[in-house]
């Protein structure tokens, strides 16, 4: 009983400095990166003990159940509960990480008459606005002109921000489309200068103005096969240790630019993309303290959206001012064609 108690604290304590740990910026103190990875595990660990003292109906359960309690907005963003929600706001945005349109044969799947279908389906998707990342367009190609394609004869304005441009003209790169008109456009410009970058169009909606921002921050770079298994677990975990490290780092800077972008808005913002980032991390805690989360607001269930090996990964994301209403919240789990999942929130404008 005595050493289940000192675990007990120890793990308290330990549960306590992983919550510090979203607060400190991983490029002044990097193992602050890691550490906000163990918040799960610790809360997963706490329940355990609550149950435990529970059960044997000792006060030491108390222990856990304080340490929960500070943590609740750890488990807020962890698992959604919405039992009010609205399908008929005025308007949806999805954003969608597109894997370039799975343009390369070892993306595409084996039956090739479904090789397109991914294309087919951002095209015919009704959200009045359309964010992408990892997206593709090759002015030349009947099937990948996807940007003459998702414009629906001049139904959508576009703002197309390639990062790459390759030898026979594709577009590698940032997207939004919009059935509003496209009012103010550019890029915003992060220190590291990478293929990651995040973009914004302000689209005039009525007398109101609503600032969209695109963002596609720093990625590990991490072979899922290295996670999940291995042969020489030496080698890939120094590797593995290596790219989070170093995407923990950029990534917090990138967002201390993308924050004083946001505080400099002068309209409501609705900010989406691909964090590269879990909810426990410095990046998702300090876009939290100026905007809100649609899933933690409008979601259901747990929200996953990484698809792969990986699949417990929450990196997709909404954000928006505290002005704006979020009404719905969908993951588009069976639309499987990229490594993420398309993720898309009614909104309505107070």
């Amino acid at each position: 009983m005595r050493f289940f108690l000192s675990l007990n604290k120890l793990v308290v304590l330990l549960t306590g400095l992983s919550y510090l740990s979203v607060w400190i910026p991983p490029d002044v103190f990097w193992p602050a990166g890691f550490g906000a990875l163990l918040i799960p595990g610790f809360l997963f660990i706490n329940v355990l003990f609550l149950f435990y003292w529970y059960s044997r109906k000792k006060w030491n359960m108390l222990f856990s159940a304080l340490t929960l309690l500070l943590g609740y907005k750890f488990i807020l963003a962890s698992v959604a509960v919405t039992f009010h929600l609205d399908q008929d706001g005025e308007f949806r945005v999805m954003s969608y990480n597109a894997r370039v349109f799975n343009v390369y044969e070892h993306l595409q799947s084996k039956k090739k008459e479904q090789r397109l279908d991914i294309v087919n389906w951002a095209v015919t998707n009704k959200a009045e606005i359309k964010c992408f990342q990892e997206y593709y367009n090759d002015p030349k190609s009947k099937e990948y002109n996807t940007t003459q394609q998702l414009s629906r004869n001049g139904q959508y304005q576009s703002f197309v921000h390639p990062t790459f441009v390759n030898k026979k003209g594709a577009e590698f790169g940032l997207a939004i489309f919009s059935i509003y008109p496209i009012v103010n456009k550019g890029e915003i410009t992060f220190a590291n200068r990478s293929n990651n970058t995040a973009i914004f169009a302000d689209l005039k909606k009525g007398d109101d103005t609503v600032r969209v921002i695109n963002v596609h921050l720093e990625s590990m770079h991490i072979d899922q096969n290295l996670v999940v298994n291995t042969n020489d677990f030496k080698k890939s975990s120094k590797d593995l240790f290596r790219r989070m490290r170093r995407g923990f780092m950029v990534r917090s800077q990138q967002i201390k630019t993308l924050i004083d972008f946001i505080e400099e808005s002068p309209h409501r913002i609705i900010l989406c993309g691909d964090f590269n980032d879990t909810p426990y991390s410095y990046s998702y805690f300090q876009l939290g303290r100026h905007l809100l989360n649609a899933f933690e607001h409008t979601g259901n269930g747990l929200g996953f959206s990484f698809n792969g090996k990986l699949f417990f990964l929450r990196i997709d994301n909404q954000f928006f001012s505290e002005n704006i209403d979020a009404g719905y919240y969908r993951t588009y789990r069976e639309v499987a064609f990229s490594d993420h999942f398309p993720i898309e929130v009614v909104y309505s404008m107070d």
